[in-house]
């Protein structure tokens, strides 16, 4: 199953200076976004149906690989409630998207918390479903969860939209091949709070990756989304490097990786607030103790390569510094643990490497077969011998 794990929606303007560089204008959010994640939920297209020229747009922006998904527009949800006029509407919304099909995931039909199913599962029935898109559904009303309700959406290849609300959570059925689980939250965190964390959700999202990890082992099982809101927890772009560490993921790098701190007007939020990890050793005890094993070993490795380098963390993993620049970067996750010593580092040892799965800047050593120790520390040294030549270089000099 091929997991996509991004945010709901890109275009908020709390995320300056702390996701998008500070003086980055809007209409180029959702460019910067794409390089940094792989996928997004649309979330302004439940307000408001976007035009053909605007979808055609964020298709041209973004990378091939790059993945949407989009809510349905609440005026067929919401305000018509699925009946009069909503057939008309959802045409209308099916040529909007159809500029993004070629990366559309599916389109989301999010239900008000007030529908039931005795209301509207004959106005399910009746919509103009699209063969040319996939649809996923999410109901709020506990009615829904029905075997009648279940069998129309295996019968029509619809999947049942998961989602953890505050009075209600969705069952784990599967109906299709693809999954969709949305992460959203309560509107109990002020918009303008949104660059920072601001409640601990990991023991939810620990659970939530159970299920999806046993779930990647299904072959039945194509596509996985996860779209997370600000809402969730304050910050949906941390909130989904979180989730994705905790699926096997490989984190995602921005610019403005370290959250601003936390100021004396959250003084209130303290208990809720996850603990920033600001040292190698607080990062290791993170893990089980065979990983703990594991980690540390690729710390002393480094540190004998490299003795002059001085410890901390960025990017949220355990990196070694000299001469104020970063020289790597290691982690660990579900199935491997990851190594960074720049692009330069991985192409220098290319054919010693050939054995791993790489990334550019990366490589994943499996967690289930012996770190090749050997092969870390000598990378670690080339990175020193590269650290130093360009400090050297760059120093004044003297007349």
């Amino acid at each position: 199953m091929r997991l996509s794990v991004g945010c709901s929606g890109w275009s908020y303007s709390a995320w300056g200076g702390h996701f998008y560089p500070k003086g980055l204008e809007s209409k180029n959010y959702l460019e910067y976004y794409s390089k940094v994640f792989d996928y997004v939920e649309i979330e302004s297209s439940y307000y408001r149906i976007p035009n053909t020229l605007t979808t055609t747009r964020w298709a041209e922006m973004t990378p091939d690989y790059f993945k949407f998904t989009a809510k349905f527009p609440k005026r067929i949800t919401h305000v018509k409630r699925l009946g009069e006029g909503a057939e008309s509407d959802m045409k209308y919304f099916h040529k909007a998207m159809t500029p993004l099909a070629r990366k559309l995931g599916c389109l989301l039909i999010q239900l008000p918390p007030s529908l039931s199913m005795k209301e509207g599962m004959n106005k399910i029935q009746k919509l103009p479903f699209d063969k040319g898109f996939r649809y996923a559904i999410e109901v709020r009303h506990k009615s829904w969860f029905d075997d009648e309700f279940y069998s129309f959406l295996k019968d029509n290849d619809i999947c049942l939209a998961w989602s953890q609300l505050k009075d209600i959570q969705t069952p784990i059925v599967v109906t299709t091949d693809f999954i969709y689980l949305r992460l959203m939250g309560d509107r109990s965190i002020p918009e303008e709070e949104f660059g920072t964390i601001q409640k601990d959700r990991t023991i939810e999202m620990k659970a939530w990756a159970a299920i999806l990890n046993k779930l990647t082992k299904d072959k039945n099982q194509k596509n996985g989304f996860v779209p997370i809101s600000n809402h969730y927890a304050g910050f949906a772009p941390a909130t989904a490097n979180m989730f994705r560490k905790f699926v096997g993921l490989q984190p995602v790098f921005w610019e403005e990786m370290k959250q601003a701190p936390v100021g004396k007007q959250n003084e209130r939020r303290k208990r809720d607030i996850i603990p920033v990890i600001k040292t190698i050793d607080e990062y290791i005890k993170t893990f089980p103790k065979d990983v703990q094993g594991i980690l540390e070993k690729m710390r002393q490795t480094i540190k004998t390569a490299a003795p002059e380098a001085t410890e901390a963390i960025s990017y949220q993993m355990p990196t070694f510094k000299l001469n104020g620049k970063n020289l790597v970067h290691f982690a660990a996750f579900k199935n491997h643990i990851g190594f960074y010593p720049i692009p330069s580092g991985i192409e220098a040892f290319r054919k010693e490497l050939s054995p791993y799965k790489q990334g550019k800047g990366s490589v994943q050593f499996p967690i289930n077969r012996p770190i090749p120790h050997g092969l870390v520390k000598k990378i670690a040294i080339f990175r020193v011998n590269e650290n130093l030549l360009q400090y050297h270089s760059d120093k004044p000099s003297r007349p």
